[in-house]
């Protein structure tokens, strides 16, 4: 069985006629009469009496149906081959930390969805070293955290470049500074970020390397 003849018993089925079908296909009535016998052949059944006019038998009308469904899945197939080789579908995994996903991810979203909007995304809240194991692994997609050393296993690009400022009361006595050296921050409690995220390993970074000693 091919498409062709599925194609010709419909045709006949519509026309009521091996000529008429024939005509309509480009196809002589002697190749439609083939293509015809080789269906019942296959399916050792007659699909068409052949008496004037033209009338499908009973096992002719279910195969009919079934023909239209076949060919109908057929032309659903190829449009969504056709879509899909124009415009990107599927399903993406991206892990982020939570700040990062409240605060950032989305305006990231709104723009990748309205480049992409058959391609569904689902996030995963999780912290740094959590996200680079699982891009690793292969359990997200995509991750986005902040990146202070590259991962040798791990390709990265900058999706954009934050800051962190410092927030105190107008009453604090570092309030009356436009600018404050960070050595004016040895003794002054801060409220900060927990030690296992990735702004506070930076922050903790920055105390190390201008020798200042922070407790956590």
């Amino acid at each position: 069985m091919n498409l062709n003849q599925l194609e010709t018993l419909i045709t006949i089925s519509k026309t009521m006629s091996f000529r008429k079908a024939g005509e309509m296909l480009n196809l002589t009535q002697p190749a439609v009469s083939a293509q015809i016998k080789s269906l019942e052949d296959e399916f050792k059944t007659v699909l068409i009496d052949r008496n004037q006019p033209v009338t499908l038998t009973d096992s002719g009308q279910v195969f009919l149906e079934h023909a239209e469904m076949i060919l109908q899945t057929v032309e659903d197939l190829k449009q969504r081959l056709a879509d899909l080789s124009q415009t990107p579908q599927g399903h993406i995994h991206l892990g982020t930390t939570t700040s990062i996903a409240i605060q950032i991810l989305p305006r990231v979203l709104s723009y990748f969805q309205n480049q992409f909007p058959l391609i569904k995304t689902t996030i995963h809240s999780m912290t740094t070293s959590q996200i680079m194991q699982s891009v690793e692994n292969g359990s997200i997609d995509i991750g986005i955290t902040y990146l202070f050393d590259k991962h040798p296993a791990l390709e990265s690009s900058v999706l954009y470049y934050d800051t962190f400022e410092l927030v105190v009361s107008p009453l604090h006595p570092l309030a009356k500074y436009g600018h404050v050296p960070i050595e004016r921050l040895h003794e002054p409690p801060l409220i900060m970020l927990s030690p296992e995220t990735a702004g506070r390993r930076f922050v903790d970074q920055i105390f190390k390397r201008c020798t200042l000693r922070r407790k956590s």
